[in-house]
Formats: structure tokens, sequence, C-alpha cells
């Protein structure tokens, strides 16, 4: 096996499962709660549930295997895909098809956005949202994965093996979010970021360019034709660069993934130029080598600046992360202008233009790995489902639509009303009452004492102004010592010291 000798930078993408990413859902119980399950379709439920269980377990890290996802995904998808297909039509396309089943708006699915900074969920009951909201997490598992294979310590490179597995990875993932592209067009007006076109497109383009990122360095490493490289490379800036400009509702997208995007695409134009400095000093010339060697450095600045701000969003990332990959890039521009300044100087003696030579046309190598929806389960007996009429009896029990969830995470930060949970009362504790009962006797004295002050220092408050404002301060504080008794009582019982805040109604339109 070849021994490389390059170092990557690739983006570690958040586990769109993880960290209250969805709600789990028991199928049976909401069946249950319709009145539409029976003893027939009760073991799919149930099956259903345990599936989609197992999946988003699988999602939760990176560390699960391959085929663990993959297994698992291909169950889920099997079982999920009865509830796409018309009791009379069983060769409709999963996933893209229009709302031709009754089975479809009847389940209720919960997600928060993977690509966004929204802070609540989404729900909707419509089936192909939780296709796309599935697919999304697991592109995004793949993506994590692959960075995190290519991502070494200091001094340690990734092997040939790690680096086909990558592209491989990103291959797929590139599949699962051509295949979301095909069903959002269903998902209309949905309020997600997941299911919005631009972004989606956007993060298709990316994967894309992480993956061919890999054979540009890989073909710069085995030096191989420099044209072939700055064709390659040039195509890897145009996707990045591309992916950078999606288009997104205000500034809801992550601005780290973004700033990420910007800095990739300018380090590729670099190399893009340089090895395009190199094929034209293949050619003899020697002064367009020059000019463009010039403008890969200035490029390449440029693009150490915007890795300094990709390093500032949150969450703050280390420059070493990327210190190797940047000295690599560094290291072949300066190489490579030397060689070019030298063999013109001594050789070609051609005048270097001010105009800066023609690139040569993109070329891509990498492609999507096309994703195929599986099939029905055929272990599911359907004859169950025909006993049900979904649609009469879901009837004004499922909410169509879209519905925002709000709090910090998918079905967190609420309490049962609705309220903040963070600012609800909370139960008294025993210790607390056995504290104010000990301190009573501290607790008189403190009060008397701020009856005393009080007492002196509002004859100065009302008569002598300049002296009365200069002991605000203190006056505040004797309050403190008035109300202290009525603050431990209302602290041991739980509840808070301040009143909540009524809120401001809008101003009328």
């Amino acid at each position: 096996m070849e021994d490389l000798i390059f170092h990557t930078h690739l983006f570690i993408f958040p586990l769109k499962s993880a960290q209250g990413g969805t709600t789990p859902i028991d199928f049976q119980q909401q069946a249950s709660n319709l009145g539409i399950s029976t003893k027939q379709t009760e073991p799919f439920f149930k099956a259903l549930s345990e599936t989609r269980s197992a999946l988003l377990g699988f999602l939760e890290n990176a560390d699960t295997t391959q085929d663990s996802v993959n297994s698992a995904l291909t169950s889920y998808l099997s079982k999920l895909n009865h509830l796409l297909i018309p009791s009379a039509n069983a060769d409709v396309e999963a996933g893209t098809s229009p709302d031709a089943s009754d089975l479809n708006h009847v389940f209720r699915f919960e997600w928060r956005s993977g690509l966004g900074n929204e802070s609540g969920a989404v729900a909707s009951s419509d089936v192909r949202y939780e296709i796309v909201s599935i697919l999304l997490s697991v592109a995004l598992w793949k993506a994590r994965k692959a960075a995190e294979s290519c991502t070494k310590a200091a001094g340690v490179r990734p092997t040939a093996t790690e680096i086909s597995q990558a592209y491989k990875w990103y291959q797929e993932a590139a599949g699962l979010i051509s295949h979301t592209l095909k069903v959002i067009p269903h998902l209309q007006d949905c309020p997600s970021l997941d299911c919005n076109r631009s972004i989606l497109e956007g993060l298709l383009k990316a994967l894309l360019a992480e993956a061919e990122g890999l054979t540009v360095l890989r073909a710069a490493t085995k030096r191989s034709s420099t044209s072939l490289i700055a064709s390659l490379a040039l195509d890897v800036h145009q996707l990045y660069e591309s992916a950078s400009s999606m288009q997104t509702p205000g500034e809801t997208c992550h601005k780290k993934f973004i700033a990420y995007l910007h800095y990739k695409s300018e380090c590729f134009k670099a190399y893009a130029l340089i090895f395009h400095a190199n094929a034209r000093l293949e050619e003899m010339a020697g002064g367009d080598a020059m000019r463009l060697a010039q403008e890969s450095k200035t490029v390449f600045e440029g693009a150490c600046t915007l890795g300094n701000a990709y390093d500032s969003f949150s969450p703050a990332t280390s420059f070493g992360l990327r210190s190797e990959f940047q000295s690599d890039l560094e290291r072949t521009i300066t190489e490579s202008t030397a060689k070019a300044e030298k063999d013109n100087h001594g050789v070609y003696l051609q005048q270097m233009p001010e105009l800066l030579p023609e690139m040569p046309e993109s070329k891509r190598l990498v492609k999507q790995e096309e994703f195929v929806f599986p099939p029905p389960d055929s272990t599911i007996s359907r004859d169950g489902f025909a006993k049900v009429d979904w649609k009469t009896s879901t009837e004004g029990k499922v909410t169509p639509g879209y519905e925002i969830v709000k709090g910090t995470e998918a079905g967190a930060g609420k309490t049962e009303e609705g309220g903040d949970a963070s600012s609800s009362p909370k139960p008294a504790a025993w210790w607390r009452w056995l504290i104010v009962f000990l301190t009573i006797p501290l607790l008189a004295v403190v009060t008397l004492l701020g009856v005393i002050v009080w007492i002196v220092l509002l004859p100065v408050k009302f008569i002598c102004c300049p002296i009365g404002c200069a002991a605000q301060m203190l006056w505040n504080v004797v309050e403190w010592l008035i109300k202290a008794p009525l603050r431990v009582a209302m602290w041991a019982s739980g509840k808070p010291w301040k009143p909540e805040s009524v809120p401001q109604a809008p101003p009328a339109s």
C-alpha cells in the first residue's frame, strides 16, 4: 500500500440525531390514541418503533460501524415504506409519490435542524418529513465519520486506506442528500432549514468538494500531471465557492460551516493557480508561471485570513487542527515559486505579464453514489391495514402542516403548561425549612436593624436631596434587610425570589 505524505483538513459535521435532535416515537401508542390499532397492525407498529430507536442510537456517535448503520437504515426505511404505499397501489416510488397513501399523515414526527441555529424543533405528520430527516442524519454521520478518520494528531498522516474509505463515505453522504432533494418538493412551506433546497444543494456540493479535495491532495503527492491537478483543484474551488453562496433565510445557517467553505475555497484556488504555474513552466512559459505563482501567494494570504475567521466562529477551534494542511500548501507554493523564478531568470528570460494567464477548464472526477430507497419489508403483512379506515379514523385528530416546537432542545425546555421550565417553581425541600427555623433569631435582628436605619434615612431622603441621592445605594440595602425573612421563606418554599416579568404586548401594526 502506498505511503501518503499529505495532511487533510475536513469539517467535523454535528450529528443531527445527537443532543436532543429528535423525539422518540412510540408508533403503537400513537396508533392506540388515534383508535387505529388492531391486533394485526400492533406487531408492525412495535417493529417500526424498535428499528427507528436502534438506528438513532447508532447515529448518536461516529464510533458505530458502517455496516451497523447501513443495516439499521435499510431495516427502518423498508418498514416506513409501508406508510407511503396506498392500499390499491404498491408500485408507487417511496418518498416521492403524491399524497395518495392514507397512512402518510397519521404519526407525528419531531426534529431539530441539523444545518442551522434554530433553537426549537419542527413537528409534522408527513412521513416524507421523517424520511428527509433520517437521510440527512445518516448523511451527516457519514460525513463526520469520513472527516474524523482523516483527522490525526500532529505529525500523523492518514493512510491510503483511510483516505479511500473517507472518499467513499463522502460519495454515499452526497447520494443521500441527492435523494432528499427529490423528496422536499412535496414538503412545501416546511419551516425547517433541513428542508431548504438551497442549503441542501450547498451541502451536496460541499460533500463532493471534500471528496475531490482528497483526490487533489493525493494526486499532488503522487506527482501526477500538473495540468490535471490544476483542473481538479479549480473544480474543488468552484464547488466550495458555490456551496458557500447558498441562499439561507437570514443568518440562521451554521456560520462556522459557511466560514469553512470560504476558507477551503481559497485554499484550493491557490492550489489550482500554483499547479497551473507548474504546467505553464513545463510548457516553457516562464513569465506566465511567475505571474500565476505570484497570484497563488496572494490568494494563499487571503486564505490564511479566512482561516483565522473560521477558527473564531463558535465553537472556537485551534489553528493546530489545520496548521499542517496549510503548511503543505504554503510549502508547495514556496517551492514552485522558487523554481519558476530560477528557471525563468536562468533559461526563459520572459517578461511577467500584468494580466493573469487564462486558467484551464475545470475537471470533475467525483460523483455521488446514488441512494436506492429500500423496497417495503416483505415480512410485513398488509392484510391488517385494509381493515382500518385510516382517513376517517384520524380525521380531526391529526394536525396537518407543520408545528414549531419552542425550546433549546426538541421536546425540552418547556413545562407541560408551555412555560419555560427554567423559571418554574422548584419543589420545596425539608432541609431548607430547617435552615429557616434555625436562623429565625438572626433574621429578626437583621429586620429590626433594617427598620431602624430606614426610619433614620427617611427624612434625609426627602429633605436633603443631594445627600438622599448619594444614600440611594444604602437605601436599597436597607430595603433588602427588611424583606430578608420574606425572601428566605420564598426560597424555602421553592418559589422564585423575584416576581415574573409581564411580557409587553407588541405594538399595533
